[in-house]
């Protein structure tokens, strides 16, 4: 049975990614999450996105949008 990534991850990207990105990062995301999960499995594909979910969310709050 093949899941998705996890739902927390998904709604903290949603919560910093700006609306017009977020359907762009998310299917990134997503598409290189079953590209792992297919070749490495269900546990290294999830420790992946969270670590790129988590690197992708600080980068962009940290982000000056020079504002």
């Amino acid at each position: 049975m093949k899941c998705g990534p996890p739902a927390w991850i998904l709604g903290l990207l949603r919560m910093v990614v700006p609306a017009s990105e977020v359907d762009f990062v998310l299917g990134d995301l997503t598409e290189e999450f079953d590209r792992r999960q297919r070749a490495e499995g269900r546990a290294r594909a999830v420790f992946w996105f969270v670590w790129e979910g988590l690197r992708t969310g600080a980068s962009l709050v940290t982000y000056d949008r020079g504002g």
